[in-house]
């Protein structure tokens, strides 16, 4: 309802356009606004008893703001999200205040693009021109599914030239892999969709593995690191220097001990030069005898070379020691 007083008003006129369209020839003029009035300016003119004419404006409208805004919305640990709000108003000049879960204003653009850290509750405050207001607020769920998923390896430590078997554990069944490490994982550089594939690596290494849920398309880097013993060398190679042939259980046979070595030659000597025992197999040991007899117990000299799994070569000279 628009109204218009005047102490020396006898008669009213209202235009909707001034002064072709007449609406209105009382003080009051009825006016039903709708959402799709845009303000615009009414006039009228009070008529006195002489005819004098006096005019005024008043600019009427609906200027409500009409908005909409998710209630809540998923987003994976680490992304940018981008919350807008679609507006419907016969107004052209907005003010935006976006608060975060502190009531922090955070943002003062139509937009607000956030990296949360943990998931919580955004608003906004739209005003117009007019003084209108429109307030909502939006639930961001924070997803991380990092502690759900982690690698190993199996053996975490191997030697130079032994293949180790990785696998990325998760907590799910919907889930696609993507590992990467040139030259080492065996099927390529880059394997996909295979939770554990094999690898042999050249050198200490660390792997990762990319794992994604199906699902909600988030995704997260499991690391498993895999220790390559390149050696060739005590005490990974362990050649007794006594034992005690005695048929007790215990020491009774000299072997090479070494789980580096591929390939073994060792002879053994007694004080005279004379060579008691040969052999190329580390399965193989002395017992003992020689020419099918006990020795003495005494010290006898040793000449060994092995062969590493890396290729590698090892020689020791040295004395062993016969006990009774």
């Amino acid at each position: 309802m628009l109204s218009a007083s005047s102490p020396t008003a006898t008669g009213y006129n209202w235009y909707d356009v001034y002064p072709t369209n007449q609406i209105g020839n009382n003080s009051e003029l009825p006016l039903t606004l709708n959402a799709d009035n845009a303000p615009q300016y009414y006039y009228v003119e009070a008529v006195d008893s002489f005819g004098c004419v006096t005019m005024d404006s008043i600019l009427a409208g609906n200027v409500e703001i009409l908005a909409s805004l998710a209630q809540e919305t998923d987003l994976c640990s680490g992304s940018e999200t981008e919350i807008t709000t679609a507006i419907t108003s016969n107004s052209t000049n907005f003010f935006y205040e976006w608060t975060d879960a502190n009531g922090t204003v955070v943002d003062m653009d139509d937009t607000l693009n956030v990296t949360p850290t943990e998931s919580g509750l955004y608003g906004v405050n739209i005003s117009n021109e007019y003084g209108c207001e429109y307030m909502s607020d939006i639930m961001v769920n924070l997803i991380d599914i990092s502690n759900d998923v982690h690698a190993t390896a199996d053996p975490d430590t191997i030697l130079l030239g032994e293949t180790v078997q990785l696998n990325a554990v998760t907590s799910g069944v919907e889930y696609s892999y993507l590992w990467n490490h040139e030259n080492t994982l065996i099927g390529g550089s880059i394997v996909a969709n295979n939770p554990d594939p094999e690898a042999q690596p050249t050198e200490t290494t660390t792997y990762n593995v990319v794992v994604t849920d199906d699902n909600l398309g988030c995704s997260t880097t499991a690391l498993v690191t895999v220790v390559v013993l390149d050696v060739c060398e005590e005490p990974y190679i362990f050649f007794p220097n006594a034992f005690s042939p005695n048929d007790d259980g215990e020491n009774d046979v000299l072997y090479l001990r070494s789980f580096v070595v591929d390939e073994v030659y060792f002879v053994i000597y007694n004080r005279w030069g004379e060579k008691v025992y040969e052999s190329n197999s580390i399965n193989d040991g002395w017992d003992g005898t020689f020419k099918g007899e006990r020795v003495c117990s005494d010290v006898y000299g040793y000449y060994l070379r092995a062969k590493c799994v890396n290729g590698k070569e090892f020689i020791k000279k040295g004395n062993v020691t016969v006990l009774k």
